[in-house]
């Protein structure tokens, strides 16, 4: 009996030590804007006698990563003992690793690495430090080996350079993006020195919003026998106080697992860091225009821009497919404006998804761009169902206003209103003015009176109205003004082309069981 109440007892204790856990995940905070992680390298004197009192101050957290590499060993005028390191940790900040000889673990079988990790463990240990749970490369140098190192020693997180994305001698890098980058690759956003001055501090840290972090590296304050990373008081004490004035929350590095889950990483590290070296399409138009609807153009044109953080990449081909409808293959070309679309004939109304994907100067294929879309317009008189109309009875009313009831019965699908009102108009449905365009459509040349193609022609715009209409009893509402179109009294210099504003406007409505119907401008 004892024996089954201990198994349950114990059953018990692993499920609410389980429930606890997930609790804890559900705890993660949101990542807020303006959070920066702030790291310290090579364990320099300034840091306990001027960057700690400094941060303690302004109750900042921070991670100092030491080595005992360089002349960490040998010269303690430049560099902390090891029981200053332990002040430091006494003081609440967080001692990170940051191996044993300062090498460069590319160079390194993984058994060296381990070597080195161990030993600056074993110095925390011995002089009653926590042990490391996060990392820096040395010489920001990174590799596969070493990151599978990390990970199988259980560190959370550890912290590379700017490259290979961006130059290391820039000392400016991208933000740290939870969503994309490793934990153990974690990216430098700024990192402080003799070529890195207000602008780029400023440019690092606002780069902290939208849930990227940004990560800063200091060396010595100042870094005496290490120029190159050198940061003057003056520079550190004006970049802690903007921090500390503009509300900045500033933490040690182990302290992003409250608001990132460690574990939670792509199965190839170097995954994101290798799709940002490629190129990669983005705002896909067509037309120039993002999403454009009411497209008439037969054959309309495609246009993308490349993304890359690499240097001098290029396009060297690209794939578009647009569903259903055209695969181009893969063309060689560096062409990504004005791409003509070859496939299919469209339809009216027709919407299209398109994608499209790039081969870089090394032949290096990118995923897929994000999917984009084009709808056409309509494009023959035919499918124009309405006639135009205007305000009832002879009299010239300047801005008429114009109006029909009817009915929808079924659950909506899509709905698109083809309107052209002469010579301005807005729309609104149910009482809501439709889109945010004034003064469409843009004038146009009304007689037809001229040798050339364009003697006359009209414009009409396609409106997006699935979201304005409803199940039961609708309205649509249209005001007119005259434009340039008509004029209802004589004016020195103008010249009307007609007495009155005038309408012509189509709504189609597409429903989810697949029928169709229109409400067209007519005498009722």
């Amino acid at each position: 009996m004892r024996k089954q109440l201990l198994i349950l007892t114990l059953c018990g204790l692993i499920i609410l030590a389980g429930q606890s856990g997930a609790s804890a995940e559900e705890k993660r905070l949101p990542i807020p804007d303006k959070l920066v992680v702030l790291t310290f390298d090579d364990g320099n004197k300034s840091d306990i006698t001027f960057v700690a009192p400094l941060l303690k101050r302004y109750g900042f957290g921070a991670t100092f990563f030491i080595t005992e590499g360089l002349t960490f060993l040998k010269d303690k005028k430049t560099f902390l003992t090891w029981d200053e390191v332990r002040k430091l940790h006494d003081a609440g900040f967080e001692i990170g690793n940051h191996t044993r000889t300062h090498p460069n673990v590319a160079r390194l079988s993984k058994e060296k690495i381990l070597a080195e990790l161990e030993h600056i463990e074993k110095r925390c240990k011995e002089h009653g430090i926590l042990l490391p749970k996060t990392f820096c490369y040395p010489g920001w140098r990174h590799s596969r080996a070493a990151a599978e190192v990390l990970a199988k020693k259980g560190y959370l997180f550890a912290r590379r350079g700017s490259g290979p994305e961006l130059p290391e001698e820039q000392d400016r890098g991208l933000a740290y993006d939870p969503t994309d980058d490793h934990p153990l690759l974690v990216p430098t956003t700024g990192a402080s020195g003799p070529n890195w001055g207000w602008d780029e501090f400023l440019g690092a840290v606002k780069q902290a919003r939208g849930g990227k972090i940004c990560v800063l590296t200091f060396h010595g304050v100042p870094a005496s026998i290490h120029p190159w990373v050198n940061t003057t008081p003056a520079d550190f004490a004006r970049y802690m106080k903007y921090l500390h004035d503009e509300k900045y929350t500033v933490i040690a590095m182990r302290d992003l697992q409250k608001y990132v889950v460690p574990r939670e990483r792509s199965q190839d590290p170097y995954a994101p860091i290798e799709r940002r070296m490629a190129v990669t399409p983005v705002g896909l138009k067509c037309e120039y225009t993002v999403n454009p609807l009411g497209i008439d153009t037969l054959k309309p044109r495609l246009s993308w821009t490349l993304e890359s953080a690499r240097r001098g990449q290029k396009q060297t081909a690209y794939q578009i497919i647009v569903a259903d409808k055209w695969d181009s293959g893969k063309v060689t070309s560096s062409k990504s404006v004005h791409v003509v679309y070859r496939g299919k004939a469209l339809a009216s109304g027709e919407k299209c998804s398109w994608k499209v994907r790039c081969w870089d100067k090394d032949g290096k294929v990118s995923a897929w761009s994000k999917p984009a879309t084009f709808e056409m317009g309509l494009l023959a008189k035919n499918r124009w169902q309405g006639k135009w109309i205007g305000a009832a009875g002879k009299n010239k009313i300047s801005a008429p206003l114009l109006r029909k009831e009817f009915e929808v019965g079924k659950t909506l699908k899509r709905a698109r209103v083809y309107i052209s009102g002469l010579g301005w108009n807005e729309l609104y449905v149910n009482g809501k003015k439709v889109g945010d365009h004034v003064l469409d459509p843009a004038t146009t040349y009304y007689n037809n009176d001229q040798p050339h193609k364009l003697g006359s022609r009209v414009l009409y715009v396609t409106l997006d109205a699935t979201d304005y209409l409803k199940k039961g009893r609708n309205a649509l509402g249209v005001m007119l003004g005259n434009g340039w179109y008509s004029y209802d009294r004589k004016a020195p210099g103008r010249q009307p082309f007609a007495d009155a504003p005038i309408l012509k406007l189509q709504l189609d409505m597409e429903f989810t069981d697949g029928t169709r119907a229109s409400i067209v401008s007519d005498d009722t």
